[in-house]
């Protein structure tokens, strides 16, 4: 029999119905040799000593549940000693799930691999190595150290995620090849992250496109950024304070110097929104600053201006001055005049705060009803007195004379603040919210100037809200509703309106895709479909239209002179010589009379082309031929040595200008010296100087351009001896050819 022992019981196993012997009866044996062969594994019974030292008949798998082997178990002594006779083998061994054990040698070597499968929560392999000090490893792998050998690598049953070691030491999370030394992939937030009793000690993080990145230190130290092992940032833990070294450039990478800051832009709050004047504090650029409250031990300013302002209940009225009333004051009668006292301006004692002859305006309230009641008392004021000690300043006060002193009588309280209009052409803004019963006119704000007395003379320059209280005003529709009145507006941008007026509510009318002005004979249309028509409502009927193609229709007007209507064409100048026209009824062409005296036009012509010309003029020239059209025949002589004219042909009127001419002339020398001859125009020489030593006429002729009505011809000659020896001339002649008119009138004889 054999003896297996646990911490809690021993387990007798009897040998009957074995074939067989155990091995280690007959001594040592083969590692893996079967020690046991069962010839019915059914019928082996198993004797359990219990702790309590009962006794217990097991069957085998009763036996081996007793065992509980899967997990581990214990052998007692100094172990289970080796085939070899070496050094026995530990005291724990890790089973397989059935049960077996795994026993290998002390220094095993595999050419093939082991493949473990945990169960759920469990470890797959779990190697532990001695506590005690020394050098131990529970583990130790071998690779190559080529980049394409891995010492060890780890993947999800996927088969995405990656940890891998690769044999020259190089290590890759998340990704199958490492490119550094220590090479970090993730699509995720986290890209590095250590903790530290579950916080994050160090941490790197991304976006998930990689665009931005957050560095983390430990979650109770500070995060340090430097150089040479000199802090120059500091993020301070729990507060977030960030301390830095040297200088701040925001914007920019010029140096600052060591604890000062740049600012390429503007500064401004943030946690409340920054609004003009309103909410939050900026400081731009070029030295504006805004902010809500500011106090100073000294303040030194080129120009200082102070914004005083007049709340009242539901109303805010900026004007030239504001100061609180002092003591209590008795409203005088229209034109008497009372002691006005207020309060100085703080901090600036003997400041007057209203200039002599300003007009003043005080006020009274009564709220019943639905409505806020708010009578005035005006008059100008005059300075008196200034007391240092209690801050106040004495005024009288002169009441205006009515009707513009105000409805105000009795007295106001302490408190009451005394508005200051300033003189005529001041003005004020106002911003309101009780305007009308109920408010029905507001809210708004405005700008309003005045003239003459600010009780009668106010003249609203814009408004801006609710415009119903200008309902009729000015070019104010009855019913406008929200938006803004303004005498002028200058834009530097572009304007979108789907309607309104331009020119008040009886000029232009703007529509979706119109622009109209004026009804029925004044109508003026301007429409993207039909086009451009006016004097009728409806396009079609319009005695002027002009479709968007560019068709064109007017029943009457001008153009270049020529007025145009249903029955003629003409220009009609109020003088028959200059006035010519068409009228398609009578005489479809008239030229020589106005449109009324037409019918007796020098030119004429009626609907069935009967022509009345009182004077005919058929210009026939054609062009220059060698036949004589103007002749100047008569011998002449001259033995002068210069130049001298001897003969002119003027041409007549009805010569067409810039005409082309052939122009002769014989010359002849008497004796046989030579002599010259040349054609002028107008006192110019036009043509070529002509010599002949001839006894008898030599003809020259010559083509010259540019003739016309009443320009001179003219022969020039000279005799280069002269004495007894002379130049002759003959047959001055313009030559040319004529149209010859066909006789309306022609037959054959037969």
């Amino acid at each position: 029999m054999g003896r297996f022992a646990s911490k809690e019981e021993t387990v007798i196993v009897a040998w009957s119905g074995v074939t067989g012997k155990p091995a280690w009866i007959t001594g040592a044996t083969t590692v893996g040799q079967n020690l046991i062969t069962l010839a019915n594994p059914g019928a082996i019974t198993f004797i359990r000593l219990n702790a309590n030292n009962s006794v217990s008949a097991l069957s085998a798998a009763d036996f081996k549940t007793a065992l509980s082997i899967g997990g581990s178990m214990e052998w007692p002594g100094a172990g289970i000693p080796l085939s070899t006779g070496a050094s026995p083998w530990g005291t724990s061994y890790t089973t397989t799930g059935s049960g077996t054990v795994i026993a290998l040698a002390a220094s095993p070597t595999l050419t093939g691999k082991i493949t473990i499968t945990s169960g759920v929560n469990d470890w797959g392999m779990l190697m532990n190595s001695p506590n005690s000090l020394g050098q131990s490893y529970g583990l130790g792998i071998n690779a190559g150290t080529n980049t394409t050998d891995h010492a060890l690598e780890i993947s999800g049953a996927a088969g995405g995620d990656y940890l891998r070691l690769r044999g020259d030491g190089w290590l890759s999370l998340g990704h199958r090849t490492p490119t550094a030394p220590l090479h970090l992939s993730y699509t995720g937030t986290h890209k590095f992250r250590i903790t530290h009793t579950a916080v994050s000690s160090f941490a790197v993080k991304s976006a998930s496109d990689g665009t931005s990145w957050y560095m983390g230190g430990e979650h109770d130290r500070k995060l340090a950024l430097g150089r040479n092992d000199i802090e120059d940032i500091v993020i301070l833990p729990t507060t977030g304070n960030v301390t830095i070294r040297g200088g701040l450039h925001v914007g920019g990478e010029s140096d600052p110097g060591d604890n000062n800051i740049l600012v390429d832009g503007y500064i401004r709050s943030y946690v409340t929104p920054y609004a003009s004047q309103t909410t939050g504090w900026n400081i731009s650029q070029i030295g504006a600053g805004d902010f809500r409250y500011l106090y100073a031990d000294e303040l030194h300013a080129k120009a200082f201006i102070a914004d005083l302002e007049q709340a009242l209940a539901g109303g805010q009225i900026i004007c030239k001055s504001v100061a609180p009333l002092a003591a209590v004051f008795t409203i005088p009668a229209a034109e008497a005049a009372a002691t006005l006292v207020v309060e100085s301006f703080k901090g600036f004692d003997t400041f007057k705060v209203f200039v002599d002859g300003d007009m003043i305006r005080l006020r009274q309230f009564d709220r019943t009803g639905t409505s806020l009641s708010i009578t005035n008392t005006w008059g100008t004021v005059t300075w008196v007195s200034t007391d240092e000690i209690n801050k106040t300043q004495t005024y009288t006060f002169t009441r205006s004379a009515a009707p513009n002193a105000g409805a105000g009588s009795g007295t106001i309280g302490i408190g009451v603040l005394a508005l200051d209009y300033g003189t005529t052409g001041n003005g004020f803004l106002e911003s309101n919210a009780i305007d009308g019963a109920m408010a029905a006119n507001s809210p708004y704000h405005q700008t309003v100037t005045w003239t003459g007395h600010p009780n009668s003379g106010l003249v609203v320059k814009s408004r801006l809200g609710n415009l119903e209280g200008l309902a009729g005003y000015d070019i104010v529709p009855a019913d406008p509703g929200y938006g803004l009145y303004s005498q002028n507006v200058y834009l530097s941008g572009k304007i979108v309106a789907t309607s309104g007026y331009i020119g008040g509510v009886t000029g232009w009318a703007i529509t979706a895709g119109s622009l109209i002005a004026g009804s029925g004979a004044t109508r003026i249309e301007l429409d993207t479909t039909t086009g451009i028509h006016m004097g009728a409502t409806a396009f079609a009927s319009a005695p002027f239209r002009v479709t968007p193609a560019g068709a064109m229709t007017a029943t009457s007007g001008m153009i270049g002179g020529w007025s145009i209507n249903s029955a003629y064409l003409a220009k009609d100048t109020g003088a028959n010589i200059t006035s010519a026209g068409m009228a398609p009824d009578d005489y479809p062409i008239f030229i020589g009379a106005t449109y009324a005296n037409r019918a007796t036009a020098p030119f004429r012509v009626t609907p069935n082309g009967v022509a009345t010309l009182t004077g005919l003029f058929i210009y026939g020239y054609t062009g220059v031929s060698n036949v004589v059209v103007h002749s100047h025949d008569a011998e002449t002589s001259s033995n002068s040595v210069t130049y001298v004219k001897v003969k002119t042909i003027t041409l007549g009127s009805y010569v067409v200008g810039d005409r082309t001419l052939r122009i002769k002339f014989d010359l002849q020398s008497n004796d046989g010296n030579q002599v010259r001859g040349i054609i002028y125009r107008n006192g110019g020489s036009v043509g070529a100087e002509r010599t002949t030593t001839s006894l008898t006429y030599v003809t020259y002729s010559e083509d010259i351009t540019d003739w016309s009505a009443g320009d001179l011809i003219e022969l020039y000659i000279k005799s280069d001896v002269g004495g007894v020896s002379r130049a002759d001339v003959q047959n001055l002649r313009v030559c040319g050819s004529h149209t010859i008119l066909t006789n309306e009138i022609t037959g054959t004889n037969s």
